[in-house]
């Protein structure tokens, strides 16, 4: 059959001529508006369809039909057939085709034999469609007419099925004709210049059916147009930012790009939080891979592991299906890594900041570093030194009853000694650089291989002065209006050093437009080298103390994915997506060294404290690995909106952690330690643990307690099912469930004596969840969505493990609770959205929330400084409403053509069910939902000029009042106060390819401030607003992280 066509196409090329067709031009559409024509009257007969698609009335591919017509109808033309200069000719427009002028024979030959470039760049203004089209055997469509509806413009496919379209931005829709099949037709393409979108048309053969399918296809989700188009369609509440809308801004990373997305807030410049909610309720993928985080003890993973350069979009769901894990509440971050490349990629950036507190003053750093510290690596210089021994310094025997000689307790702690003194520094700017590489290669045959990839450098600085820590116990009123008591009250002065390394990479295989596999690849490190300082009163010693703490902490994450997509034409057009994925996080603390100098009589010279801080020496180690795998299917049922879905997904993670603890401490009888006057530490410090102290003056102690090491794992399987109905043409149903079974378990042991029996936690559970979401088109524009879910949260494995440890000398003991449940959440949402253009975007939401068990970290009493823990609460319940605008101010005034507005308010009211039963005392029952902010205002106005050369943002941000810790036996609760943040970025293109970033953050330099005790009023609720009547007083941390100014420059070769 193909043989045959290929045969007639090429006898008709010989014999007939080229016509232009006689059909009448349209107007030309306004972009972003309404078509001039309305498309396929459906009273049309097949005879008169036939005979306006008829193939040997061949157009030459995007030429227009009628180029006289409209002037700007030429601007769709992107190549044209090759005709004979003394035979060429054209017929105006109306006039009959039998009149057409015919070219030479031989030139017509090139309509078939010659292959659409399919893959060119758009030409300056324009943006391409194109594509694919075949038969019901998937073989090629040849010299098949792709006809632009109410317009000009029109092609043919050539002898591999490919069309291209060149047009001018707006909105479109196809007809494809071929004779003996259906007519097939596309609506609602979006083109924007400068972007390519395809789609494939599979066809139908007409056995005297006169009916027309409808097909839909992918919109082009690099582009803002695509990006918002994806969403009207999509049957959940979702917004994202696309790879162009990304690419005009120049945002380096993933996390930058977020800012862009309606709803979304990035807290500390790595983790997204959706509608008030913290960390807990958002989960992260890439592609359909639930991503791991780099940061073990974190639920958030921070998305400025990405590079923006191999992402093809950024998108946030934040309602609940059953294809995707369903442990989050507040939203779901989904990352499509960048496919196939249509032309060679390589670009380098540079990038230099200073900050106000920081760059080119005094900075605190430690005095022992190694030659692997500019990776991020220690190179082994702070590691147990190798021979030390492995059983315990605690008892007085060794584990085989024989004692342990002083002598052996020299020589060990003459291995573990080293330096426990801070050095004085200057912090260079920050500075870092990344570059993003990436080509596609056709290796004929529909067969294509793209590879993209990223590699990023960088080291930063930060400096803390007069930081404010303190805790306080609970008092009466009487003592202390507050109910407070300040048991400690330090200032800290930090110096941090930080390095990042990450590399990514997408290896893209497509064996047709069907069938594709990748394998993807991301390795990330980030490391802390942290020296501090910590001065202050110490009440339950009754005595000024000045601390040292140095401590270098590594975190990386390796991740590999493996995934193919398949499309069966033969099936319907089912699809089936998998993936496995293998994954390890690890974070390594080698040597934590921490000395405790203390004094109780003010202006004396401080002593060698036996705080159990003091002299310390602190090993950790975690591994985590995690191996997955996922199944999709996707079933059409007869039409583009009925479709089956349904699917499974593996995850097994297990974790292992060590830790232990050696101090040095005075040795009994031996010499007394030197005192040390004020403000000579460092010098106090060397002095003190000099190898010539080891044995006389101090002796090496374990410190290790039995929960210190834990096996952990997390295993889900998952399956589900859903179907999207469409009934009648405005209303978009989905329903599924999805069923996760969990196994979670923490088995604490004595890395000393793995025999003894240490109660851990167990939870197992299934959980099925429902799914059922509703959408009614109010026209073209405007969508009507509900839906009801139910969703959940598992506790973090740290939150389950007993392991305990302090922030700084005197904090609070954080441990885990292996008592802790998993939160059930149900879900309803309801959101009306409408898009004035396909640009544009006006939407409310009011969506209420019933939380079964939420997790919160609690403080605990005893001691004169607590402990803070995790629990379960009944239940809460959170009502709030969104407001969310993407709109261009055009229309305000001509001025104003180029600037646009994104806006954001969530107003909330959540609160808190305390349990009856063997409940801790808290001091307030009636509360919100930790981490829950009352309300959240994000601000973004965006500029640029004419050409696009030059623009600028305007980012502005505020959380309200969050909960943080709560209070129990009359200790009040903790409070973070909003924080204003406005950040500012310009860039400019100098010369083709060549551009330079100026960015502006934080130039508010508002303070981060937790306070305890601090009065209340209420509006909507009564945590709208803090009101501290004390100055500072209540502050429980306070400080400020400066001004920072960057500048950057980039080029795309």
């Amino acid at each position: 059959m193909r043989r045959f066509r290929l045969f007639a196409a090429l006898a008709l090329a010989s014999v007939y001529p080229v016509v232009v067709s006689s059909r009448p031009a349209a107007a030309e559409p306004v972009p972003g508006g309404p078509l001039p024509e309305a498309p396929l009257d459906p009273e049309e007969t097949r005879e008169e369809r036939a005979e306006s698609s008829e193939p040997n009335d061949p157009v030459a591919p995007n030429e227009p039909a009628a180029p006289a017509a409209s002037p700007d109808a030429s601007d769709a033309t992107a190549s044209e057939a090759a005709h004979s200069d003394d035979s060429e000719g054209t017929t105006p427009a109306g006039a009959p085709s039998d009149d057409a002028e015919t070219t030479d024979d031989e030139s017509d030959l090139d309509l078939a034999e010659e292959q659409i470039d399919v893959e060119a760049p758009p030409p300056p203004g324009k943006g391409v469609v194109w594509g694919v089209v075949r038969d019901e055997q998937g073989e090629a469509a040849i010299e098949a007419t792709v006809t632009v509806v109410g317009t000009p413009f029109e092609a043919v496919t050539d002898l591999e099925g490919q069309f291209r379209l060149e047009l001018p931005p707006g909105t479109y829709t196809l007809r494809i004709s071929y004779e003996l099949y259906k007519p097939q037709r596309l609506d609602g393409v979006v083109v924007t210049a400068g972007a390519r979108q395809r789609f494939d048309a599979a066809l139908v053969p007409d056995e005297d059916a006169v009916d027309v399918v409808e097909i839909v296809a992918e919109a082009d989700k690099t582009s803002l147009e695509g990006v918002l188009l994806s969403r009207k369609r999509a049957t959940v509440v979702a917004d994202g930012v696309g790879r162009a809308e990304i690419a005009k801004s120049t945002d380096r990373n993933a996390a930058q790009a977020a800012t862009r997305v309606v709803g979304a807030t990035v807290v500390g410049g790595r983790f997204v939080y959706v509608r008030g909610l913290g960390e807990r309720y958002t989960n992260a993928l890439i592609g359909s891979v639930p991503l791991p985080s780099p940061e073990p003890d974190r639920a958030a993973v921070p998305l400025d592991l990405f590079a923006t350069g191999v992402l093809d979009a950024l998108t946030i769901a934040k309602t609940f299906s059953p294809d995707v894990p369903g442990d989050f509440a507040g939203g779901s971050v989904r990352l499509e890594p960048r496919g196939i490349p249509s032309a060679p990629l390589f670009s380098v950036s540079v990038r230099g900041a200073y900050n106000t507190d920081t760059t080119f003053r005094e900075r605190l750093a430690s005095s022992e570093t190694g030659s692997l510290d500019w990776l991020g690596i220690d190179d082994g210089t702070r590691a147990l030194p190798e021979g030390f021994p492995v059983h315990s310094f605690g008892p007085r025997t060794k584990p085989n009853g024989e004692p342990i000689t002083a002598e052996e307790r020299r020589q060990a702690g003459l291995l573990l000694n080293s330096p426990m003194s801070a050095r004085r520094a200057t912090a260079p700017p920050d500075h870092g650089v990344s570059i993003v590489a990436g080509n596609g290669f056709d290796l004929g045959g529909n067969r294509k291989l793209g590879i993209v990839g990223s590699l990023g450098y960088g080291r930063g600085y930060s400096v803390r002065r007069n930081e404010v820590l303190r805790l306080f116990e609970g008092v009466g009123r009487d003592v202390d209006p507050r109910g407070l008591k300040a048991v400690r009250d330090y200032r800290a002065t930090t110096g941090r050093k930080s390095v990042t390394l990450n590399a990514f990479g997408n290896l893209t295989y497509e064996f047709s437009p069907a069938h594709s596999i990748s394998l993807l690849g991301l390795r990330s490190t980030l490391a802390d080298d942290r020296t501090e300082y910590i001065t202050g009163f110490h009440a339950g010693r009754s005595m000024d103390v000045h601390a040292t703490r140095l401590a270098f902490v590594t975190r990386s994450l390796n991740l590999a994915v493996l995934r193919g997509d398949h499309r069966f034409e033969a099936l319907g057009g089912a699809e089936l997506g998998w993936h496995l994925s293998l994954s390890s996080a690890t974070r390594d603390e080698p040597d934590r060294r921490d000395t405790v100098w203390g004094s109780g009589t003010p202006g004396a010279n401080y002593v060698f404290t036996q705080a159990t801080e003091s002299g310390r020496h602190f090993f950790a180690e975690q591994v985590e690995k995690q191996v997955g795998a996922g199944l999709d299917w996707t079933q059409p049922l007869g039409s583009v909106r009925r479709k089956l879905k349904l699917g499974g997904l593996v995850s097994l993670r297990n974790r292992s952690f060590w830790s232990r603890t050696l101090r040095f401490e005075r040795t009994p009888r031996g010499v007394e330690p030197e005192s040390c006057p004020p403000g000579r530490f460092d010098a106090c410090n060397d002095a003190l643990f000099s190898d010539a102290n080891i044995g006389p003056v101090l002796e090496l102690r374990e410190n290790t307690q039995e929960t210190d090491a834990y096996d952990a794992a997390l295993n889900v399987f998952a399956g589900y099912v859903m179907a999207e109905l469409g009934i009648g043409p405005h209303v978009q149903l989905l329903v599924g469930e999805r069923v996760e079974h969990t196994f979670q378990t923490i088995d604490p042991f004595d890395q000393f004596d793995r025999s003894k029996a240490i109660e851990g936690a167990r939870i197992q559970r299934t959980d099925l969840l429902p799914a059922l979401h509703a959408t009614y088109g109010l026209g073209e524009a405007t969508k009507v969505r509900a839906s009801m879910t139910r969703t959940l949260a598992r506790p973090q494995l740290r939150e389950l493990a007993p392991f305990a440890f302090q922030d700084y000398f005197g904090g609070r003991v954080t441990a885990g609770n292996p008592d802790l449940e998993v939160t059930r959440i149900t879900n309803v949402d309801a959101r009306i959205e409408h898009f004035p253009t396909p640009t544009e975007v006006l939407a409310m939401s009011v969506f209420f929330k019933d939380f079964q068990a939420p997790i919160e970290p609690v403080i605990l009493g005893g001691g004169d400084e607590g402990s803070l823990t995790y629990r379960n609460a009944e239940g809460a319940s959170l009502l709030g409403i969104e407001l969310e605008a993407r709109r261009g101010l055009g229309g305000l005034a001509p001025a104003l053509e180029n600037v646009s507005v994104v806006a954001n308010l969530t107003l909330a009211r959540s609160r808190i069910r305390i349990r009856k039963e063997g409940a801790v005392a808290l001091t307030n029952a009636s509360r919100p939902l930790v981490h829950q902010a009352p309300w959240v205002l994000n601000l973004a106005l965006d500029a640029s000029s004419r050409d696009g050369r030059t623009g600028a943002r305007l980012l502005y941000n505020i959380v309200g009042p969050r909960l943080s810790q709560v209070g129990s036996g009359g200790l009040d609760d903790v409070y973070e106060h909003p924080r204003g943040m406005l950040d500012v970025t310009v860039h400019r293109e100098l010369l083709d390819g060549l551009r330079l970033k100026l960015e502006g953050k934080n130039l508010l330099n508002s303070e981060v401030l937790m306070t305890q005790g601090c009065g209340n009023s209420g509006l909507f609720d009564d945590t709208w607003h803090l009101s501290c009547s004390y100055g500072d007083a209540e502050a429980v941390t306070r400080y400020t992280e400066g001004v920072t100014v960057a500048l950057s420059a980039s080029y795309d070769f």
